[in-house]
């Protein structure tokens, strides 16, 4: 199946440059775009991308930023 295929997930053939082509063979680089394309039924709403920052979420001030976290070797702060 390597490289034979073709599907959501791309061909299958190690090359990250064709992995949001779309089914038809189209050039593509942009996530939206495939996502519409490979839509079931074309009435889905298009998501809205939003930033979300770890830095509001207790659980990861606690991990990342404490300097007793059991991670911070992991981190340059």
């Amino acid at each position: 199946m390597h490289g034979r295929s073709n599907g959501l997930l791309g061909l299958n053939d190690n090359e990250p440059s064709n992995d949001y082509d779309l089914i038809d063979g189209t050039s593509n680089n942009q996530l939206d775009v495939l996502a519409e394309h490979w839509a079931l039924n074309g009435e889905c709403d298009v998501n809205q991308a939003r930033d979300l920052t770890y830095r509001d979420d207790e659980r990861c001030q606690e991990y990342f930023h404490n300097s007793d976290s059991p991670l911070r070797l992991c981190f340059n702060h």
